[in-house]
């Protein structure tokens, strides 16, 4: 009885060692891919460097850069997945711009896709009036909150579903018009169910400029 005991033992012992070199494999090989996928973001961004400069109130100049140029940028793991994915802020003239979002596949750094299957730009373009603030929270989600006093405002997160980009949440106040709409997954919510959902939202990660600096610090 008391050899039987000791074998069970053994075996217990044997598949927890099993388990964990199972486990230890597996970091081993996500935290590979994301090195992997972080030095291709980061030869990206270095090589997409934008040189763009537009002066305070000059409306009449435009950037003609290709859209791949960009002046900042952020990771956020849009999926949760553990592999993140690549935003970067494309400026096309004074207060205006748009985001593109990329991902790291089959060795190459990708555009991410909308429902429509076209490459996924959101526009952040101010038109004079308030400001944007782009930042990715704990949960993985990319937010686009735009505010202008006494006009309204407008907060978006996005999300990627089955690949594609995805309108998570999107709430509208109009101050102007006396509008407010709230939706979540593109279906109309209340207010109070898109309050309680944007607010278990923590900000944690913000734009940073495309600088060598910038991306050794934070592309990793």
């Amino acid at each position: 009885m008391k050899n039987s005991k000791w074998t069970k033992t053994i075996l217990l012992l044997l598949v927890c060692v099993l388990i964990a070199g199972a486990v230890g494999a597996a970091d081993v090989t996500a935290a590979s891919k994301r090195a992997t996928a972080c030095k291709a973001y980061r030869s990206f961004l270095k090589k997409n460097v934008s040189k763009f400069k537009v002066e305070e109130g000059d409306w009449s100049k435009q950037n003609k850069e290709k859209r791949d140029k960009c002046s900042s940028f952020l990771l956020a793991d849009l999926n949760n997945d553990g592999m993140p994915e690549l935003v970067t802020y494309h400026e096309t003239g004074y207060k205006t711009g748009y985001l593109n979002v990329y991902t790291y596949k089959k060795g190459k750094v990708t555009y991410i896709k909308t429902k429509k299957n076209n490459r996924a730009k959101i526009d952040v373009s101010c038109n004079a009036a308030g400001w944007y603030t782009i930042y990715a929270c704990k949960k993985g989600h990319l937010h686009t909150d735009w505010e202008a006093e006494g006009a309204g405002k407008d907060y978006t997160t996005y999300n990627l579903k089955s690949g594609k980009l995805n309108k998570r949440l999107h709430g509208v106040w109009d101050e102007l018009e006396q509008t407010y709409k709230f939706y979540e997954n593109g279906k109309s919510i209340k207010e109070e169910r898109f309050n309680q959902l944007y607010g278990k939202c923590k900000k944690a990660v913000e734009m940073h400029s495309n600088t060598a600096k910038m991306r050794t610090k934070h592309v990793k």
